[in-house]
């Protein structure tokens, strides 16, 4: 299987972050995803970045978009990793680094996919 696509089946949530201002595709973690924060990228509706569990997956683009279909796949361009100092050792919560990681992709969304991959490429995803 390839690590470097998420893909599944669309499924309708609460609808929760759409409330807040942040739409979002949820689907089904088919491609066994390991779970993560992720930046994306869709052929069709650019850049973005994603939330992984085991079952399923929230993902958010850059850009607004209209998505009516029942499956999605999009590449990975790279995992986001945690702090090295732990969660809790350097202060920060889940949310913190969330929200770190949202401001991290909008700089990095300014770059085209392959500048993008350039300036991420030494991280986890490529090693293994």
């Amino acid at each position: 299987m390839n690590k470097n696509i998420i893909f599944g089946k669309v499924f309708k949530g609460l609808g929760l972050s759409s409330k807040m201002g942040f739409p979002t595709i949820n689907i089904y973690n088919e491609s066994k995803t390991e779970s993560g924060m992720y930046f994306v990228h869709h052929k069709e509706f650019g850049k973005g970045y994603m939330s992984v569990t085991p079952d399923v997956a929230e993902i958010h683009f850059l850009n607004e978009i209209l998505f009516n279909n029942d499956f999605i796949k999009c590449e990975i361009i790279n995992k986001i990793s945690y702090p090295k100092a732990g969660v809790y050792k350097n202060h920060l919560s889940p949310t913190d680094i969330y929200y770190a990681g949202v401001k991290y992709i909008k700089e990095l969304s300014k770059k085209s996919v392959s500048e993008m991959r350039k300036s991420i490429y030494d991280t986890n995803l490529y090693k293994k």
